[in-house]
């Protein structure tokens, strides 16, 4: 279903994006094709130069007519005819022969701009037709945008709609999912129980099998507690006969610590005793070796 929706919107597109194509071609090519005739008909600027060229060159012989006029005038006029009047005569029907074809040249020009200016209003007219078509393109194409968004909305509206119905087909098809998946475990709990049952009922003879066998051992075992027990009250009395003879050599070894401390302390006393003697007769040997240090001194200071 998916596929089919991606599909159709995917073709959707392409045949509105084909006629968006195809429309800015046609377009194009009209455009181009009367930009060219534009081109051609306005490159008579040409033509116009060429012919303020000639209204230049005209008025430049036309001075120039006037001036050798005025000058054959006064060569016919003076007594003495200058020899430069018949190359002046010459000069002067070139100029006319000149004059004459710059003219003909000029009269051609009114009637050319005449008909480049009526061509001018017809291209302006068929550019005013092509504004109104192109106008009409971009209405026409501004049409096509706003039914394409509006399919587009409507497009989308049916995606959520169909998504919404897909949302519920899976919620359903996984509720029977589970419905089935509760079925099985419920069988496969109901077989093990069954199967649970059996072997419990199979442990329950092995247990009472068991119990009578381990009464039988129980019994043996109290049996051999007693006499365990009678064993433990015989060694517990020798024990207590041999805590009675270590306490009264722990208390005959005391004694003799005691003693031992005694002794220790009544040495430490004499050593003691013995240690001021000594520093007391040390001290007697010093005074006297003073006395008699001193008593020199008086038998040196007598002599």
């Amino acid at each position: 279903m998916e596929k089919v929706r991606t599909a159709l919107v995917s073709d959707y597109e392409k045949d509105q994006q084909k006629d968006e194509n195809a429309l800015a071609e046609a377009l194009s090519g009209i455009i181009t094709q009367k930009m060219e005739e534009y081109k051609t008909m306005f490159s008579g600027k040409k033509d116009s130069n060429e012919a303020k060229h000639l209204r230049e060159e005209l008025a430049f012989l036309r001075n120039d007519n006037i001036s050798l006029k005025n000058t054959i005038e006064n060569l016919k006029n003076s007594s003495n005819p200058s020899p430069q009047k018949h190359k002046l005569e010459e000069e002067l029907q070139f100029l006319k022969t000149e004059l004459m074809k710059k003219e003909a040249e000029y009269s051609v020009w009114p009637a050319e701009k005449s008909q480049y200016l009526l061509q001018l209003k017809e291209k302006e007219v068929e550019l005013a037709t092509l504004k109104q078509s192109l106008e009409f393109s971009e209405m026409e194409k501004n049409s096509n945008a706003i039914e394409l968004k509006n399919n587009r909305k409507k497009l989308a509206d049916t995606e959520k709609i169909m998504k919404s119905y897909e949302l519920q087909l899976s919620q359903a098809q996984q509720k029977l999912k589970d419905q089935e998946s509760k079925s099985l475990n419920m069988e496969k709990k109901l077989q093990a129980t069954e199967r649970e049952n059996s072997d419990n009922l199979k442990k329950l003879h092995q247990s009472e099998e068991n119990i009578y066998k381990k009464d039988l051992i129980i019994a043996e075992l109290k049996q051999n507690l007693n006499n365990k027990a009678e064993e433990i009250s015989q060694q517990e009395k020798i024990l207590l006969q041999k805590e009675e003879i270590w306490e009264n050599k722990r208390m005959e070894w005391n004694a003799k610590m005691e003693e031992s401390k005694k002794k220790e302390l009544d040495w430490n006393n004499q050593f003691k005793k013995w240690h001021d003697a000594i520093l007391t007769v040390q001290d007697e040997r010093v005074k006297r070796e003073k006395e008699l240090k001193k008593k020199d001194l008086e038998v040196e200071d007598l002599k």
